[in-house]
């Protein structure tokens, strides 16, 4: 049976077409989120890993999970980012991770840095802590 070009050439154009997006998909620069083992421990690796593709699919950019141990110090978290990555689009840290938040962006200053934090007394900023008293580099979430 022979296929002629024709037939092969419109096929092979569809199936580029049709793989185009996921192909944009895999080539953008994936968003970081840093969690500590025992929170994926607590709520399940599975969860982790489903709320990271709903998160994924709703952004159109990966999500990626980096857990790193509670007691990790700061440069450990840094290595853990690198090695996730090494150009992310941007980095979401918890604030227990404050410090490793103000190196990481002190060391790579061209990527966002979001720090999470939980509810504070209104006379207190816990972002002050991680990054002085500017906060203009450091974007904050205060959950309620």
């Amino acid at each position: 049976m022979k296929i002629n070009r024709f037939t092969l050439a419109v096929s092979s154009g569809a199936v580029f077409i049709a793989a185009l997006p996921f192909i944009i998909f895999l080539f953008r620069s994936p968003i970081l989120v840093v969690t500590d083992l025992s929170f994926a421990q607590l709520y399940g690796v599975s969860r982790v890993r489903k709320e990271a593709a709903g998160a994924s699919f709703s952004l159109y950019r990966r999500v990626k999970t980096v857990a790193v141990a509670e007691d990790a110090g700061a440069d450990i978290v840094q290595i853990a980012i690198s090695e996730a990555s090494s150009r992310p689009y941007c980095v979401i840290i918890p604030l227990r991770f404050a410090q490793a938040a103000r190196l990481y962006r002190e060391k790579t200053p061209l990527v966002p840095v979001v720090l999470l934090e939980g509810r504070f007394s209104e006379g207190s900023n816990p972002a002050e802590f991680a990054i002085g008293s500017s906060t203009a580099t450091i974007f904050c979430i205060k959950q309620t």
